[in-house]
């Protein structure tokens, strides 16, 4: 059982960091009905977060009816929560004890090959993307694709559309050649938003070492996954959270982390693994069809402040973890 005795320095440290949770996922066929569930997060003490409005095969008009639902839903709680389009948005959100939101799309399935409407996720909020989910799409390929043969003509011009706009690109859930395409053409910070290092959980969704290091060589950052299939042991306890950052910053600094929990929010992440397991998304034998994944919590991100403390982090390394390495990407790609 973990020691949950929180230390006070950890707690006011925690209290006026920047807490920044860069991926939460909501039911798309219920998202009215799971927003509620946001509050957690700005009861655990997070400051901002990035809500997918679509992945896999998301259709475009499931993905602004999702949009349009979180964005009504925001204004309509203007006391606790503040859409976010820019970096200072954040900080005067936070002094103002609401929780940040903007949005996220994790792949282009549903953008076909139509670069127009990079223009309008931009307009709608969204802030980040991942190119590929899983499987290949006109833009790229995905982590369980075989064949992966890197960006194509059309992901190239995707990739230069993003960085025009102001889209951070993530490379999350890409095949790995793909991700080393973009990595390679980019002259801005990448993220791998919600993506765990290959060498401590041997999992196709987690990453290798060099696309971690080529990621921390675009000033990126490689946000800590918390679901539990994606992690050693297959558990999402808070000790091997700090593990697995651990890790990370052995490999290329506390500069190059954050958080991504990959929480959802509305029904259970192994419920959505099985909506679309004929779409192929998610494959058998991967690990997806099992019953008994859980997601780490928000509340352990004050757990984790502790824990990286414990190790002998500094005070300015787990700032950085926790949400001002994400500031400084926005603030250089937004």
């Amino acid at each position: 059982m973990e020691n949950h005795n929180i230390s006070e320095f950890a707690k006011q440290l925690y209290g006026r960091a920047l807490v920044w949770d860069n991926h939460v996922c909501v039911a798309f066929a219920d998202t009215e009905q799971c927003l509620p569930e946001l509050e957690k997060y700005r009861l655990a003490g997070v400051d901002m977060i990035a809500v997918n409005i679509g992945d896999s095969d998301i259709d475009i008009e499931t993905q602004i009816r999702t949009a349009a639902c979180l964005s009504g839903y925001i204004e309509n709680n203007a006391e606790r929560y503040q859409f976010i389009y820019n970096a200072n948005d954040i900080l005067t959100a936070k002094a103002a004890g609401k929780l940040g939101i903007t949005f996220n799309v994790e792949g282009f399935y549903a953008m076909g090959n139509q670069l127009s409407l990079l223009s309008l996720y931009h307009r709608i909020g969204v802030r980040w993307a991942l190119l590929a989910y899983n499987r290949k799409n006109h833009v790229a390929y995905g982590c369980h694709d075989a064949d992966d043969k890197g960006l194509t003509p059309f992901g190239y011009q995707v990739v230069a559309e993003m960085d025009r706009l102001g889209i951070i690109k993530c490379c999350s859930h890409m095949g790995y050649n793909s991700a080393r395409d973009v990595l390679a053409e980019s002259s801005l910070p990448v993220i791998f938003s919600h993506s765990n290092p290959r060498h401590l959980r041997d999992h196709e969704r987690n990453i290798p070492d060099d696309l971690i290091k080529a990621c921390a060589k675009t000033d990126g950052v490689v946000g800590l996954n918390g679901v539990s299939l994606f992690l050693k042991n297959d558990n999402c306890n808070t000790g091997i959270l700090g593990d697995t950052i651990d890790y990370l910053v052995q490999l290329v600094g506390a500069r190059h982390v954050g958080i991504g929990l990959d929480q959802m929010i509305g029904n259970s992440g192994t419920d959505d693994f099985k909506g679309s397991m004929a779409q192929d998304y998610w494959p058998n034998g991967k690990g997806y069809e099992t019953a008994n994944v859980s997601v780490a919590e928000p509340h352990q991100l004050l757990q984790l402040t502790d824990n990286l403390l414990q190790r002998g982090y500094t005070e300015a390394d787990v700032l950085g973890i926790l949400g001002e390495n994400l500031l400084r990407v926005a603030r250089q790609v937004w």
